[in-house]
């Protein structure tokens, strides 16, 4: 499969692939000749054109549009034709690449996964991935911006980080064009903070506010012309992109030299010609250290509903932090999109995360299209993994573990319960009947029948089960943990045990975990061995079985002193009777009844009744499998849906 990530930004936009997903090996699809493209689209001679042909052709391009990607959730038809546009113009250019070009349009080998903000709602993103689809491309996955970031992030090698950023907490802040997107990730796990997604502000809304500011500053030699053209951009989007256009690369000149500007207070200055009215309009756009820092930065703007850039920025990122630090705080903090390069911001970021790790990507502009598409190759490993997980989770894979290791639990049932049987129930059963409170063989027998039925109803026996059937729980889910991790090892899939729970990730902990509880798995099947084992021996058979055998002792041990002792005329006719007279029942030990000789006697009979029993067996073999097989599948299909959502 090839995977294309596409990082449609509301300033600029970047697309890279990979030929095979399990490689790891992500390259650049230029665009317009460049690797990260303006988000710009228009009409150049009748035809479409995108990113930097759009600003090279300032002059002769028509319908110009940048920063639509901001109005999408605005569900406006216009913008969604724009955004249209521009995609099938990508994809037009896309396809001319001696490179990629064979597989824009392959639809059985290629998919694009598309970037969003975090804030997104299902819907929105649904709405926007038909908006992909309408445009032309063919298979189509919509995924957070804030996890891209975060699978870029364990898949590079920069900055020191390696796959031990799956056990990490971190917090991603992509700050794009027009949003501050965050994403808090703890276990390998994304939770959502209440002002986490999308915040609307981002590099994009500075270069409107430089416009204005220009305007306001030209004003004050020309009302007159300023005011026409406030209104001309007001009307004409395309008038207001040229501008803003213009803005964006004094704006990526500036925060690229910053230090050279302070140093030497240099001042930007560019005059842009806007043709409207019958007129030619000629804008001069200034930008400034002191324009930076007292308008960009720290005064209050009516775009910003009366608070600053920086007070906005900060106020966000204090909830982020203050939410974030309730769980626990970020051990690293990312700093990702264009704009984190900015000077002031990273020097914010480090203040209020003191005590993290603030690191900023090498190459911002590249980093949400790469990690795009690791998490196709990512998903799609997993996609697979899930799908042979759920089919040995439905196959009789489990059943024959189970039915193969029934012997060993009946064998260690049956010595705990044969002990508790002679102790609780047989030795005063037998003392009533030695001290002649009891007449004959079949009253003790009735009697020790009553005191197992009521021992066995105890929390003492079922303690007693339970303990047997714990461990002998763990040993059929460590086989069932062995197949899986083979199973995700042929998909390039990682499991961790963590605190009893199984964890699953991809490559290197390179996604979102998949957490299957199995010590409540552990519970639940110890207490169907109870059930199981309860039903059996408290059935009729089942106590027959286990209040025969100390009867027969009995009357053996009689047997044979009567023999002895009268011959065998006699001992038939005292047999016959069965009132044993109670000189002869002292002669018969206590020792000897409960000897180690007799138990392994009554435990090999009641091992032996309780694995011929079939329904028995049966029960274990289905009720135990059924349990397993459900947590696997719910598991698996969980995952399934937060992968799609």
């Amino acid at each position: 499969m090839k995977y294309f990530g596409f990082d449609l930004g509301d300033g600029e936009s970047c697309v890279h692939w990979t030929k095979d997903g399990s490689t790891g090996i992500v390259n650049v699809a230029p665009v317009s000749g460049r690797g990260s493209f303006l988000s710009a689209v228009a009409r150049l001679e009748g035809n479409t054109v995108v990113g930097h042909t759009v600003k090279e052709n300032q002059e002769k391009a028509e319908d110009v549009h940048v920063c639509f990607k901001r109005d999408f959730l605005k569900n406006d038809p216009e913008t969604d034709r724009v955004i249209r546009d521009f995609v099938r113009g990508v994809l037009a250019e896309l396809r001319k690449s001696a490179e990629v070009g064979a597989y824009v349009d392959d639809e059985e080998n290629a998919c694009f996964i598309v970037g969003c903000p975090a804030g997104w709602q299902a819907e929105d993103r649904e709405r926007y991935r038909q908006l992909m689809l309408d445009a032309g491309m063919k298979n189509v996955k919509i995924v957070s911006e804030s996890r891209a970031a975060f699978e870029n992030a364990l898949h590079s090698a920069e900055n020191g980080i390696d796959a031990s950023l799956g056990n990490q907490t971190v917090l991603i802040i992509d700050i794009g064009s027009s949003t501050l997107d965050f994403a808090y990730v703890q276990d390998g796990n994304e939770y959502d903070v209440a002002t986490m997604g999308n915040v609307q502000l981002g590099g994009g809304m500075m270069d409107e506010m430089i416009v204005l500011h220009s305007l306001d500053m030209q004003a004050r030699e020309t009302p007159a012309l300023a005011q026409e053209v406030r209104a001309l951009i007001e009307a004409n989007n395309a008038k207001k992109s040229k501008l803003m256009l213009a803005v964006r690369d004094m704006k990526e000149d500036y925060f690229k030299h910053e230090d050279l500007f302070l140093e030497e207070n240099r001042v930007l200055e560019k005059t842009v010609k806007l043709f409207g009215n019958g007129k030619i309009y000629k804008v001069r756009l200034t930008l400034s250290p002191e324009i930076v820092e007292n308008f960009l930065i720290s005064q209050p703007h009516p775009l910003l509903n009366g608070q600053s850039f920086e007070s906005r920025l900060r106020d966000s990122l204090v909830s982020v932090y203050e939410q974030t630090r309730q769980r626990k705080e970020p051990d690293l903090v990312i700093l990702t999109g264009g704009p984190s390069r900015m000077q002031f911001f990273q020097d914010l970021c480090r203040v209020l995360f003191a005590s993290s790790r603030v690191i900023v990507s090498d190459s911002p502009e590249y980093d949400i299209s790469r990690g795009l598409v690791f998490v196709g190759s990512v998903d799609e490993n997993m996609t697979q993994c899930l799908r042979e997980i759920e089919a040995y989770a439905q196959s009789s894979a489990i059943e024959e573990k189970i039915e193969y290791a029934v012997p060993e639990l009946v064998r260690s049932i049956s010595r705990p319960l044969t002990e508790s049987i002679l102790y609780s129930c047989v030795k005063p059963a037998f003392s009533a009947w030695r001290n002649g409170k009891l007449d004959t063989l079949n009253d003790f027998q009735e009697d020790t029948r009553r005191r197992i039925e009521t021992f066995m109803h105890s929390s003492d026996m079922q303690n007693a089960i339970e303990a047997q059937a714990e461990p002998w729980s763990e040993k059929i889910i460590s086989a069932v943990e062995m197949d899986l991790c083979e199973i995700s090892r042929r998909h390039h899939v990682d499991f961790k045990i963590d605190c009893g729970q199984l964890r699953i990730h991809s490559g290197s902990n390179k996604s979102a975990p998949i957490s299957i509880n199995f010590i409540h798995v552990i519970h639940a099947v110890a207490s169907i061995v109870l059930m199981v084992v309860m039903a059996t021996l408290c059935g009729g058979s089942g106590m027959a079985l286990l209040s025969i055998g100390p009867a027969g002792m009995i009357a053996g041990a009689i047997l044979s002193l009567i023999v002895v002792m009268l011959g065998k005329e006699a001992t038939m006719h005292y047999m016959m009777d069965m009132k044993t007279p109670l000189l002869l029942r002292g002669v018969i030990r206590e020792r000897s009844i409960l000897s180690e000789k007799n138990a392994r006697k009554i435990e090999r009979s009641i091992c032996h009744g309780m694995l011929a029993d079939p329904q028995m067996t049966g029960d274990l073999v289905s009720q135990v499998s059924d349990c397993i097989d459900a947590a696997i599948l719910s598991t698996a299909c969980g995952v399934e849906q937060n992968m799609v959502s």
